[in-house]
């Protein structure tokens, strides 16, 4: 008996080693092989037809009853479905409101980006850093990540889109495990859809699903073991969830009050370890946002300071968080704040419609709603896939009502009645549906949760359940994730020394600049009949022109696509820190000097800014070295 629980263990091992290397292959070839256009054309949309392709692969997937076998199968599609948005970005160049030329951070994804140099620059994120300030667990988080990968931004990427595409398919195996292959199915396919868009972002959702997703599993395995360890990691992934992607934080004390029940013994309910389970979660909270951010920020700095600009917007009657700089003229948080509660207190009538617009634009058929999920013109099959989706979530909750008494359905309900009243500080209209990332993946468990498992198959696995096992991996993990993400990013920014530039004396107009070119990180606009364009960071003009999603209004953008246009040999794109000044810019250089310029190396010149809206941009017209 005790030879056959080895072998188990042993294959059961196999089969992850085999998942992981298939994981890295798959992501190399992402980043190394240009797709056929036809590849592109067929799936840069996300239809109803491919995502029933996605819930039938997994279905049969999870229909493998070798559980090594299935891991491994599971864990390689997982990474091609998870790579495929990626790869289309690079092969195309996409620029879009997030990236420019398949991965440059752009916008938000720019704020966080250079808060993480920032701390690799042995520096504290500067108050002014917008996203980085507010919300510093995710230039941290990046920062370790770019620590590992040398600096390189696109193996940094795919690192992070790995290991959110483990996550899920961990969350959807612990699904299988409790309720059947075809809600382990459609739980992946729905939270797929989900992030998609996002995938290849250097935005906080990525991260905030994937601890959503490792928080789900661990409460799982809770709710069936009763064991404390998992409800105590399970929780605390959840605050991280929520945290570095501000979400929906109601959850949480739902949740405290089911773990009360569950570990209630004989009792009705057990207090004492509601308690202990609060205390627990207040410090993780505590760790998360309020240590770290002390740590790695300047103390000018507010984290979730934007909350007040919400806050004003659903105080006003749901006009958006950035209805307070037409109304106040200020992003001052503070003064937001106050606004916010004076007009709550003059006319309450005006919290409570914005609380009813947000609950109406999540649930509505829009483009801002929860179900939002398909793209590429679906028209009334969109309407049809929000029904379905609808009429799932009515099933879930009433089946989950009828079997309240078993623990999952406890779980699910508890953390189904914090996301409805987070709703309404998560307004729709202030970014869609991507606010959820933190705890999307409960709300769709309890939509698949009582389906019919549909097994195929009712042949016993022969070695025995490795859910101890995994249970105890993915309590590791959790662990570790907890103490890197406090712990690691104020290692990096105090083991880091401020580089010690000389600075050339430039001409009238002109502004003296230290750059770094790491790798990974910049994208080169090339002529079209240029040998090496057609993959990002190599993207040829042409292809860079066509991939621009609003060039009507981007007018960085079109500045980008002039310049390129007027150069012989194109020009490097990258964004990062003026090590002069600490500032964060865009910086661009023409590609007759940048060629032979190796990277990693710190470079020198004189920059001319380049006149644009709203970035922050330079333009270097000479090199010093």
């Amino acid at each position: 008996m005790e030879n056959h629980a080895h072998a188990g263990s042993k294959n059961e091992w196999m089969g992850w080693l085999g998942g992981f290397l298939a994981v890295a292959l798959v992501f190399f070839l992402a980043l190394k092989v240009p797709l056929p256009a036809s590849i592109i054309s067929r799936f840069s949309p996300f239809t109803l037809l491919h995502f029933i392709g996605l819930v039938i692969l997994f279905f049969l997937v999870f229909q493998i009853t070798n559980r090594p076998l299935r891991t491994a199968a599971g864990l390689f599609l997982a990474a091609l479905a998870f790579a495929l948005p990626l790869a289309i970005r690079l092969s195309t160049g996409l620029s879009n409101a997030t990236v420019l030329g398949g991965f440059i951070p752009y916008k938000d994804g720019y704020y966080y980006y250079n808060g993480a140099n920032m701390l690799l620059n042995g520096q504290l994120i500067t108050a002014n850093g917008l996203q980085g300030a507010f919300r510093p667990l995710f230039p941290g988080l990046l920062s370790i990540l770019l620590s590992m990968t040398g600096g390189n931004l696109l193996a940094a990427l795919a690192v992070m889109t790995a290991l959110l595409g483990g996550s899920v398919y961990w969350a959807a195996a612990a699904i299988h495990d409790q309720h059947g292959p075809l809600p382990a199915a459609l739980f992946f396919a729905l939270t797929y859809a989900f992030i998609r868009p996002m995938i290849g972002d250097t935005l906080t959702e990525v991260p905030s699903l994937a601890f959503a997703c490792l928080s789900l599993a661990l409460l799982y395995s809770a709710a069936r073991s009763h064991r404390f360890a998992d409800a105590a990691w399970g929780g605390v992934m959840l605050v991280l969830a929520v945290s570095i992607r501000a979400g929906a934080f109601f959850m949480l004390p739902f949740l405290i009050i089911w773990l009360g029940w569950l570990f209630r013994g004989d009792r009705k309910f057990s207090w004492r370890n509601a308690i202990i389970f609060g205390l627990i979660f207040v410090a993780a909270f505590g760790a998360f946002n309020l240590l770290l951010p002390r740590l790695i920020t300047e103390q000018s700095g507010a984290t979730f300071g934007n909350f007040s600009w919400m806050l004003y917007g659903q105080a006003v009657g749901g006009a958006g968080f950035q209805y307070h700089l037409q109304a106040l003229g200020t992003d001052d948080s503070a003064v937001v704040l106050q606004a916010a509660l004076q007009k709550i207190r003059e006319y309450p009538l005006g919290l409570l419609i914005g609380f009813y617009k947000s609950y109406r634009d999540f649930f509505t058929h829009n483009s801002l709603g929860m179900f939002d999920l398909l793209s590429g013109g679906n028209g009334g099959w969109g309407w049809f896939f929000w029904s379905l989706c609808i009429a799932g979530l009515i099933n879930g909750l009433a089946r989950a009502l009828a079997g309240i008494k078993e623990s999952v359905n406890g779980m699910l309900l508890a953390c189904f009645l914090g996301f409805l009243a987070s709703i309404p500080f998560l307004p729709p209209v202030d970014g869609g549906n991507r606010f959820y990332s933190g705890s999307v993946p409960f709300l769709f468990a309890l939509m698949a949760n009582h389906l019919p498992a549909l097994r195929l198959s009712h042949e016993e696995e022969k070695q025995p359940s490795a859910t101890p096992r995994r249970g105890a991996f993915a309590r590791w993990m959790a662990g570790s994730i907890a103490v890197l993400m406090i712990g690691a990013p104020a290692v990096i920014l105090n083991l880091s020394r401020s580089a010690q530039i000389t600075l050339p004396e430039c001409a009238a107009g002109e502004t003296p600049v230290a750059v770094q070119i790491q790798p990974g990180s910049f994208v080169d606009i090339l002529p079209g009949k240029a040998p090496e364009c057609g993959i990002s960071p190599h993207v040829c003009l042409s292809q860079f022109t066509k991939s621009g999603m609003d060039r009507a209004n981007d007018d960085f953008y079109n500045t980008l696509v002039e310049l390129g246009r007027n150069s012989n040999g194109g020009i490097r794109l990258w964004t990062g820190l003026d090590y002069g000044s600490l500032e964060y810019h865009f910086f661009i250089l023409p590609l007759e000097s940048g060629a032979q310029i190796p990277t990693g190396s710190f470079i020198t010149g004189c920059a001319a800014k380049v006149a644009t809206r709203f970035q922050n941009v330079l333009r270097i017209v000479a090199l010093t070295e």
